[in-house]
């Protein structure tokens, strides 16, 4: 929804739906991974957190930056909001919303599966006694797995669906103005492709057009 009305153009551009996913996909997980990875350790410096506690939510936290990041990236390609005048009204759209709730049962999940065998674990010291081998297999096997789907079932989707969408659905500027200019901007983008293809085809005859002379010459020279 950011791109808004200039993803008319991105999509005309060779630019593949893949490498945009991936760029906006790095540009949004790295700086919240500068951010986050100081505050966490810190907290676990200032807390005096024995070192499993500070690996456990150092790894989780790094899980949980990147699952977010792909559910925010795919779920805005699933519902886009390309109409919108203000970057603020994204958030509550219904797109925003969804991932909102979809963030917060992530969370919820994560916390639980991982905290399960972590509680069982300091029970068991308290007791005396040992936990489980299925106890943590379980609890950070789940959290793992459900890390790996939270990043990659959203970018799948989004890509896919972007990919499939319908260029004509973007109001182009002109089209945004009224008037016919909607059409002479889809127009020039099918003209863009169309040259492009030309292009990649007289490219691949040129090629296959100078292999051949080559070979033609490396047989006059043999014989």
């Amino acid at each position: 929804s950011v791109e808004g009305r200039v993803m008319w153009l991105l999509r005309s551009s060779p630019l593949r739906v893949r490498d945009l996913f991936v760029a906006k996909y790095w540009v949004g997980t790295i700086p919240l991974l500068v951010v986050a990875l100081p505050l966490i350790l810190t907290t676990n410096v200032v807390m005096e957190t024995p070192p499993l506690i500070l690996l456990l939510t150092t790894v989780t936290m790094i899980g949980a930056t990147f699952a977010l990041t792909a559910m925010a990236l795919g779920l805005g390609a699933l519902f886009p909001n390309f109409d919108t005048e203000n970057v603020a009204e994204i958030p509550t759209s219904f797109g925003g919303l969804l991932f909102m709730m979809c963030a917060v049962l992530y969370l919820g999940a994560v916390v639980a599966l991982v905290g399960w065998p972590v509680y069982a674990y300091l029970q068991s010291r308290m007791a005396g006694g040992s936990v489980s081998a299925w106890t943590p297999t379980l609890g950070f096997g789940g959290a793992v797995l459900l890390t790996v789907l939270a990043v990659w079932l959203p970018l799948r989707t989004g890509m896919r669906e972007l990919e499939a969408g319908d260029i004509h659905d973007v109001e182009g500027p002109f089209e945004a103005e009224g008037g016919d200019g909607g059409r002479s901007c889809r127009d020039a983008i099918s003209r863009r492709r169309a040259a492009s293809t030309a292009s990649r085809r007289w490219d691949a005859g040129r090629v296959e057009a100078v292999l051949l002379l080559v070979h033609d010459a490396g047989r006059g020279e043999r014989g």
